[in-house]
This record gives structure tokens, C-alpha cells and sequence, in this order.
């Protein structure tokens, strides 16, 4: 039996990884506000903190993730008695269903990608490929789950 899964070259060139960082922080570290042109997706490996975006805040813990798009004035803050450690991963995209996203992400599989990356990789060696494999993977993960609208702040509001 012959099986093949085709690769349209077309869908790959809207996702061009960025980087990929992770950051211990101090009490009360704040960024922001700022505006990005480009996606960030920010994984809370321990600690909490607030993610504030279109004058919504958010609560954000372990496990969960925040999504910061393109254009939009977003700020971001460690809490004051247990700042957050996280990782993150920015890329540029033209993929439309990013769009769909909710702004605060808790996602077992996007998960096990983040928990992956923070034990496997050295970010203190340039390892590119590694780096790309785990955007593309993360990308992949956050258009292939399916979203109701009620996770959609803008139906909320």
C-alpha cells in the first residue's frame, strides 16, 4: 500500500520563526506597554503574573500560556510575591486562524512543548534547527485545536 502526505510549499512561507527565550523574573518586572509586529506566545513555567491586552486584564499560572498578536498595545507583569518564570516564542505568520485564538492559552499539548523545550534546550549554544522545530511545532499545535467561541474574548464582550 502506497501512502504519502504532499507538502504545499505555499502554506509553509506564511510562518517565519523568530526566536525562542525563557526568563526568571524579578518581582514585579514589567514589559510594556508595547507593540509588536509579530506574534509572541509566552509559556508560565512557574510563578504568576497579568497580561494585559485591549484593556482586558488576565490572570495567567503555571501551565497556561499568553498570546500577544501583531499591532495590538499589550503589557505584561510578573506578580510581586510570586514572579513568573516563562518561555517564549516569537514568529512571524500569515496564518489566519491565529486570529481565532483566545488571548490565554491552556493547551496540554502546547504544554508538553514548552515543558519540552525548557528541559531539552541549551540557550546558551546557537541551535537554530532546534529552535525551528519546536515554533513549527508549536504552531502547528495552536491551529490544529479547535477553539469555541466562547473561548474568544471578543464574543464574550
Amino acid at each position: 500500500m502506497f501512502i504519502q502526505c504532499d507538502i504545499l510549499d505555499e502554506k509553509y512561507t506564511k510562518l517565519r520563526p523568530l526566536n525562542l527565550g525563557h526568563e526568571d523574573c524579578q518581582s514585579k518586572h514589567t514589559f510594556g506597554p508595547a507593540v509588536r509586529m509579530y506574534w509572541l506566545l509566552h509559556y508560565v513555567v512557574s510563578g504568576k503574573g497579568k497580561y494585559i491586552v485591549n484593556d482586558t486584564e488576565y490572570a495567567v499560572y503555571p501551565g497556561q500560556a499568553f498570546l500577544i498578536r501583531p499591532g495590538e498595545i499589550t503589557t505584561y507583569q510578573a506578580d510581586e510575591k510570586d514572579p513568573w518564570h516563562y518561555v517564549w516564542s516569537a514568529f512571524d505568520a500569515d496564518i489566519d486562524k491565529l486570529f481565532e485564538l483566545p488571548y490565554i492559552l491552556d493547551i496540554p499539548e502546547l504544554k508538553a512543548i514548552f515543558q519540552k523545550i525548557f528541559s531539552e534546550f541549551d540557550f546558551s549554544i546557537d541551535n537554530q534547527s532546534y529552535a525551528i522545530a519546536r515554533i513549527w511545532e508549536i504552531v502547528g499545535c495552536l491551529t490544529n485545536n479547535s477553539f469555541t467561541a466562547s473561548d474568544s474574548p471578543y464574543v464574550t464582550k
